[in-house]
């Protein structure tokens, strides 16, 4: 019956010992597995982070320089103005002297003139004083209209920056709040894993207790070479000792010959291999066929005033910057221009600065594409504000830092 009992509590201990672990070990391990891709997510998050801000203060900077450009094309603008007045008011002065005030001077100039000639001559002289007013004026007017436009396009450029500053302010602040949730589920698995490995610890305690208690149940039940714990008959001088194994002499180990040492054999290549230079940007050369980028910049303005839709593809309805080039170039018959702004900025070949640049290729910024149209300006989709301000427009290339110029055709 003794022996029954036993039995049953070795099994018991067993199962246990067999059981608990399994239970306990993937706890732990899909919490660290959790942990590591919660702290894989929180250092993407963190890049693009990194990312974004660094492409905000590039935006800032230029949204400073458009401000800068601004205020300078404003005080031209004003000196232009003031020179237009100017040049009125003094040909309004000499016209009020030559016909109001003059009293029949004019008149008696040509009439007193001593021959034809000399009253050809005072003819010419009224006749170019008004074409000298004539012409100063006009010349005032079109450097005054000149401003107009240049700051009307820096202003508007100004609209499209100011429009992905919002963007860029949103999507930092989401991503701000998705590493702060990452933190707080990471921190959370810390826990979890500090409790989880607690339990553990005092579950293996347990079981070593169990262990013990099995090892003692056992050698009163069938006697092992393991020494046992001493045991009385009810005498207590009466303790059985046990026997003295046989120690065994250990055998002397041979002392090993004398091998002949064999040298390290030298590589075949003593001298290592230079890292190869990194292959330059590919940098396009001019293409002997021209038209089919000046069709794509012929094709992008041919919807100038359509209104912009950010992640729209209707050129009519609405689209934005990569859906606007994507599309034209694939009216065009060019093919395979991605659909994202930032993978455009490393497809196609490399155009090597503004001054190689022809009308077709891309022009890429920090989150936005247009088309270069030539003489330094391009079409691009550009916000959601009405036309002129939004919507596709032409506008000067340089109006924000260029990060790369792209050919696909």
């Amino acid at each position: 019956m003794k022996i029954i009992k036993k039995l049953f509590v070795v099994t018991v201990i067993t199962s246990s010992l067999i059981v608990v672990p399994v239970l306990a070990t993937p706890s732990i391990n899909q919490i660290e597995q959790n942990k590591t891709e919660a702290e894989k997510k929180l250092e993407d998050a963190n890049s693009k982070l990194v990312t974004l801000l660094t492409d905000f203060e590039v935006l800032k900077a230029d949204i400073r320089n458009q401000e800068a450009k601004i205020a300078l094309a404003d005080k031209d603008l004003q000196k232009a103005k003031k020179k237009e007045e100017k040049q009125y008011k003094e040909m309004l002065v000499r016209i009020k002297y030559l016909y109001e005030n003059s009293n029949g001077s004019e008149l008696s100039a040509l009439l007193g003139a001593e021959n034809f000639g000399e009253m050809i001559n005072q003819v010419e002289y009224m006749k170019n004083i008004h074409e000298y007013d004539r012409k100063m004026l006009d010349e005032y007017k079109k450097s005054k209209e000149k401003v107009v436009s240049i700051k009307k396009d820096l202003e508007s450029g100004k609209a499209d920056m100011e429009f992905m500053a919002d963007t860029y302010e949103r999507q930092e602040k989401e991503l701000k709040t998705t590493v702060e949730t990452m933190k707080t589920q990471v921190a959370n698995f810390d826990v979890q894993l500090a409790e989880a490995q607690k339990k553990a610890e005092e579950e293996a305690k347990r079981l070593e207790q169990q262990t013990q208690q099995m090892e003692a149940t056992l050698s009163g039940a069938k006697p092992t070479n393991k020494p046992s714990k001493p045991q009385t008959n009810g005498n207590k001088n009466e303790t059985e000792k046990p026997a003295r194994p046989n120690p065994v002499k250990p055998e002397k180990p041979q002392k090993p010959s004398n091998p002949t040492p064999v040298k390290p054999e030298k590589p075949s290549n003593p001298h290592p291999t230079k890292p190869s230079k990194p292959t330059k940007p590919d940098v396009s050369e001019k293409p002997s066929d021209v038209s089919k980028g000046e069709q794509i910049a012929n094709e992008g303005l041919k919807y100038v005033g359509n209104p912009y839709v950010w992640g729209g593809n209707d050129l009519y309805n609405g689209i934005d910057c990569s859906g606007f080039t994507t599309k034209i170039h694939s009216i065009c018959g060019v093919p395979g221009v991605p659909r994202n702004s930032r993978e455009q900025r490393y497809g196609g070949k490399a155009v090597n600065g503004l001054s190689n640049a022809l009308p077709g290729d891309i022009i890429c910024y920090e989150g936005h594409v247009a088309i270069y149209i030539g003489g330094g300006r391009i079409v691009h989709a550009s916000n959601p504000s009405p036309y002129p301000r939004g919507g596709i427009k032409t506008g000067t290339a340089t109006y924000r830092t260029i990060l790369a110029i792209r050919r696909y055709w």
